[in-house]
């Protein structure tokens, strides 16, 4: 059986261009209202209810305009610590970058599967280099060194975590005990039970208000990495 002549999700290389056009359109608009938003907005409780009762019932059965829907997001994305803006000095969100965000969209579009060298070898290699430069130049380790590229912060620990309790505990995780500062990220500590330590043997260390770790012996010494494993 061939393929049908039209399917509903595939675009036309004109539409591609036409809803490419209307979407960036909206964001330059975006970036540059940007500096001039407040940080954050903080409405009362009914004004939210008012906002987000739009976004709780099922998606509509057939499609609909999407520049109206345009005009629904970019109001949503309104509703929201304003992240992307110069008054945001937070680490964690980050601000956006644009430049980021197009090679997201370039690789979202063109979808190529990386998980194997030989399905995309030129694609694979700019992830193996970007590892080895991060790896080396960045970090300073040694030569052969590379890594992973996670989506964020709770995966990278998690990925940290369980590399470090294959190094310290191999196969016996009946006794593998982690030392953790006050401090720590709480994402650490569900890593470690995810990586199958026991809660009892996940240890918070206490800080002062330096913060310094306190207590005795090694362990709690201020040179000390932020987790530390004994087996």
């Amino acid at each position: 059986m061939g393929m049908p002549p039209h399917l509903p999700l595939e675009v036309s290389p004109a539409q591609v261009r036409e809803l490419g056009e209307m979407m960036v359109s909206r964001l330059a608009e975006f970036a540059g209202a940007a500096p001039h938003r407040p940080a954050a907005c903080a409405p009362d409780t009914a004004t939210v209810e008012e906002w987000i009762a739009p976004f709780t019932v099922a998606p509509p059965e057939e499609g609909q305009d999407p520049s109206g829907l345009l005009d629904r997001l970019s109001q949503t994305a309104g509703m929201a610590m304003e992240t992307a803006g110069p008054r945001v000095m937070a680490a964690i969100p980050g601000g956006g970058i644009y430049t980021s965000a197009l090679a997201e969209f370039f690789t979202r579009t063109v979808n190529r599967f990386g998980g194997l060298a030989a399905a995309a070898p030129a694609l694979t290699a700019i992830e193996e280099s970007v590892l080895r430069w991060m790896a080396r130049d960045v970090c300073g380790l040694p030569a052969g060194s590379s890594g992973i590229l996670t989506t964020g912060g709770s995966t990278a620990n998690l990925s940290a975590v369980v590399a470090a309790r294959h190094s310290r505990l191999g196969e016996s995780l009946g006794n593998g005990t982690l030392y953790l500062s006050a401090q720590t990220h709480h994402s650490v500590a569900k890593a470690a039970r995810i990586a199958g330590i026991r809660e009892r043997n996940i240890r918070v260390v206490p800080t002062d208000d330096r913060p310094v770790r306190r207590g005795a012996g090694p362990r709690c010494t201020t040179a000390a990495p932020p987790a530390r494993w004994r087996s």
